[in-house]
């Protein structure tokens, strides 16, 4: 519940919760991606998580339930504590309430992801520059390449299901990207 006057000013934040499923179960507060493109916007860099930040005051099966809700997928080469701890700082992790991220690379100045079955795919910028995927209701999409120039600053990926949920990438500076291919 936190405005652009109260975050804005803060330095040295390694995360942000895009996602805290609680919060959008109790009065529809929890997804913020506008306030991490906004915070991304004016220079700050962090990775994106999601949590369920559950308190179970309903049953599991309940609608009220908070379990389930958010998760971060962390890309560790094993389940140890230095690890995971590692993959968080170097940022290979993604926020998710439910599609999944199955790769994400550069290929030929195009950032390509595959990914579990999505309505939409959108290439966020740090301008107007979006690009995007869609498909009629009941259709899907599990691959999307989209083309970089190096002018658009820092790109992410955001996914959204059939169901309304949705996946978004860190943020990453296209002309490391293009560099590093």
């Amino acid at each position: 519940m936190q405005t652009y006057e109260d975050y804005i000013s803060l330095e040295n934040v390694d995360f942000f919760e895009i996602y805290n499923h609680g919060c959008e179960l109790d009065g529809l507060y929890g997804y913020a991606p506008q306030a991490y493109d906004e915070l991304l916007r004016t220079g700050h860099r962090m990775s994106c998580f999601a949590t369920d930040d559950n308190h179970d005051r309903s049953p599991l099966g309940d609608p009220r339930n908070d379990s389930f809700g958010g998760f971060t997928m962390i890309q560790a080469p094993e389940l140890r504590y230095d690890a995971i701890i590692s993959a968080l700082k170097e940022g290979r992790t993604y926020a998710s309430m439910g599609p999944l991220i199955h790769s994400l690379y550069m290929e030929e100045n195009r950032l390509v992801i595959e990914c579990s079955p999505v309505e939409s795919i959108y290439l966020i910028t740090q301008g107007r520059d979006c690009q995007w995927l869609r498909v009629h209701p009941g259709e899907s999409l599990t691959r999307a390449e989209f083309p970089l120039t190096g002018n658009e600053g820092y790109v992410r990926i955001q996914l959204r299901d059939g169901r309304g949920l949705y996946a978004n990438t860190n943020a990453y500076d296209v002309k490391e990207l293009l560099s590093e291919e």
